[in-house]
């Protein structure tokens, strides 16, 4: 699908909402995908670009910094950490 084209549509198909996304088509079906409601028009099955961008919305949303403990953390580091944990 040409980017102008997948401006306009309303259903994708796996690898054009892959490539709306800027991923892989894999990445897409592994990681995205389940998350998609689809519709399904006979054996095709197609994802509709607002859910697309509801997903992408529903990521930025919901994404905070990670605070998971580092391995090996330098003193600048773990100031760091400390400064998003009183936050």
């Amino acid at each position: 699908m040409s980017f102008g084209l997948a401006e306009r549509a309303l259903l994708f198909s796996a690898r054009d909402a892959a490539a709306f996304l800027g991923i892989s088509l894999t990445t897409f079906r592994d990681h995205v995908a389940a998350d998609v409601p689809c519709v399904r028009i006979g054996r095709r099955v197609l994802y509709d670009r607002r859910d697309v961008q509801r997903w992408i919305d529903d990521r930025k949303a919901s994404r905070e910094p990670s605070l998971m403990p580092l391995a090996r953390t330098s003193a600048r580091a773990e100031q760091i950490l400390a400064y998003l944990r009183s936050k």
